[in-house]
């Protein structure tokens, strides 16, 4: 399984890194800070689950390839990551750590909630740290999809994190929960 992480998509696409396996925490454990000397940073985004292998897939029929959206949270050190973009370095020290990506339960998608229906909202201890929405999006799930796939062959249960809107200081302690659609469905603490 692997998981692709969008940079940003609502102000301007940056590309993309990808993680193995080892980055998905279980859903509810607690996220465990690396012992790195910087601070790390949160990003909330939406998950998308691919549903099936494909590789070369165009974006209309791009929808066939995912079954399921989820809230995701996944940890940068940024400072780390400028300083390996400065000197260009790959990135992997700054983003690619055990359990780095904690996410929801799986919503399966269909005619009725499609993606762009979903709007996700994060707290970091009971404070409002992220609230967006899937239609804010400027590149698709569809898109991401089709281009991703031109590079990568796609197996099913690899995961696409979208894009975050935003990022939020993440320290010891704190408890981070994350609703989509008014529904709670993510909670966990860092430690």
């Amino acid at each position: 399984m692997k998981i692709f992480v969008e940079v940003d998509n609502f102000r301007a696409p940056a590309g993309y890194y990808f993680l193995p396996d080892t980055a998905l925490n279980r859903i509810g454990q607690p996220f465990f800070l690396p012992d790195i000397n910087s601070p790390l940073t949160a990003f909330p985004a939406l998950a998308v689950r691919i549903s099936r292998l494909g590789k070369n897939i165009a974006e209309k029929f791009a929808h066939r390839y995912i079954d399921a959206v989820a809230l995701a949270v996944v940890f940068r050190d940024e400072n780390m990551l400028r300083s390996l973009q400065q000197d260009h370095h790959p990135w992997t020290a700054a983003v690619s750590y055990d359990g780095v990506v904690n996410q929801s339960r799986w919503i399966p998608l269909s005619a009725e909630t499609p993606f762009k229906s979903f709007h996700a909202t994060v707290m970091c201890n009971g404070n409002p740290a992220a609230s967006f929405a899937a239609d804010k999006l400027l590149v698709s799930p569809e898109y991401l999809v089709s281009k991703l796939s031109e590079f990568h062959k796609f197996c099913q249960g690899d995961i696409i994190l979208t894009g975050s809107p935003c990022g939020f200081a993440a320290r010891y302690n704190d408890c981070i929960t994350g609703s989509l659609n008014g529904e709670a469905l993510l909670r966990f603490n860092v430690k």
